[in-house]
């Protein structure tokens, strides 16, 4: 996959939007009609203990990109604030993406090459819905009637739960007792905790450039 093509995909996964630019992502609540199976459940609930705690991962693939291309994704989690960034190079060109989950509204900020950072308001169908939005969390979403599977695993220095979603849009992760990711697959990619650090500042929810309002579309009769 591109370098362009991995940050739309996850800025469609961190925003899961009905914003009127015309662009939905997927739906990330993990409200369904079908019941949760036992493993589904257990997957939901470690991931929503470690929503608890004040975290910065970063997430590194398993393998080098075509082309030599590198992928590093960063996840802050704080209280009801929440922050994901991807930077993606290639061709000696970054791009990067950051979607930020915030109590007074939702931002998404892109830095396509040699560009000056984008920001404008977002709207989530997951928070709005009051459920946590993002990357991992998408992997826990729409579980109801889907056969999840678990085996334990040594994850790096990680003892770990790992979870199979199977389907089309089925994925894998891989979590500790404490919740907390140390594994999962984004796309093609198999992205392992490189690196956790328990305390995050305030100043990692602070969008780099003026936040815009979205673009609105209307429709006019001839």
């Amino acid at each position: 996959m591109v370098a362009g093509g991995i940050v739309l995909a996850v800025v469609l996964a961190v925003r899961g939007d009905d914003s009127d630019d015309g662009v939905a992502g997927p739906d990330t609540t993990t409200t369904t009609e079908a019941p949760l199976s036992d493993e589904a459940q257990e997957l939901v609930d470690l991931l929503a203990e470690s929503r608890e705690l004040d975290l910065h991962l970063v997430f590194e693939p398993t393998e080098p990109g075509s082309g030599g291309a590198t992928l590093v994704v960063d996840v802050w989690w704080k209280g009801e604030r929440a922050a994901q960034q991807i930077t993606v190079t290639a061709g000696g060109q970054t791009e990067r993406a950051i979607a930020y989950v915030l109590p007074d509204g939702n931002v998404l900020c892109q830095r396509p090459p040699d560009e000056a950072w984008a920001c404008q308001e977002s709207v989530s169908v997951a928070t709005e819905a009051g459920e946590p939005a993002g990357i991992i969390d998408a992997l826990a979403s729409d579980l109801g009637g889907k056969d999840v599977s678990v085996e334990e695993a040594q994850v790096g220095e990680h003892e770990a739960r790992c979870f199979t979603i199977e389907g089309e849009t089925g994925g894998a992760v891989c979590v500790t007792d404490e919740g907390i990711p140390v594994r999962f697959t984004l796309g093609d990619s198999q992205m392992v905790l490189a690196s956790v650090e328990r305390s995050v500042g305030d100043e990692v929810f602070e969008p780099p450039a003026e936040v815009s309002e979205p673009p609105t579309t209307s429709t006019t009769a001839s």
